[in-house]
């Protein structure tokens, strides 16, 4: 698929295909060279709603289908900028290290499906530094990066994007 979208919207949940599996038969030589099958080319431009559209399957010399078209669903919806204040989390940590983040938050900004925006909340996400980075770098900051974030989010942005730290003795 070759898809732009309406300024505003944007992809709000995973591509469908129906059937997702198809059964294929003709001569062995030809059919173990075969591991998937795409679909013909389609395009749209300017998409503002969800996309239901049949796509078809090329034809192989001397193979057979089960099935010769398949149905296409891409939903679709209007989305909003979302901001939200993160926990940074430090991985690989031994128990008895004791590390402070300065700071120890981000702020973060996505781009959310309006009917998700109420759903959105900071456990959603997690961004860490790592521990073990502290000592292959000279610098006294550390890199925050994403580790885990909603499937229905898109362009994420956050600040600041590296954080000092200060390690505590016991």
């Amino acid at each position: 698929l070759r898809i732009t979208f309406e300024r505003q919207y944007m992809q709000s949940g995973l591509l469908v295909v129906d059937p997702d599996t198809i059964t294929i038969s003709g001569p062995s030589s030809i059919i173990d060279t075969i591991s998937n099958v795409k679909t013909l080319p389609l395009a749209f431009d300017g998409l503002y709603s969800t996309l239901e559209e049949t796509a078809t399957l090329p034809k192989i010399q001397q193979v057979g289908f089960s099935h010769r078209k398949v149905k296409v669903m891409l939903p679709v919806e209007q989305y909003t900028e979302a901001t939200i204040n993160v926990h940074i989390e430090i991985k690989n940590k031994p128990p008895e290290a004791n590390v402070k983040l300065i700071p120890s938050f981000v702020d973060l900004k996505c781009n959310v499906v309006i009917s998700r925006y109420n759903l959105l909340k900071s456990s959603d996400f997690t961004l860490s530094v790592d521990y073990k980075s502290i000592e292959e770098n000279k610098s006294g900051r550390l890199r925050v990066i994403v580790s885990r974030k909603p499937a229905f989010i898109h362009k994420i942005d956050f600040k600041p994007k590296y954080v000092d730290y200060i390690i505590e003795q016991q």
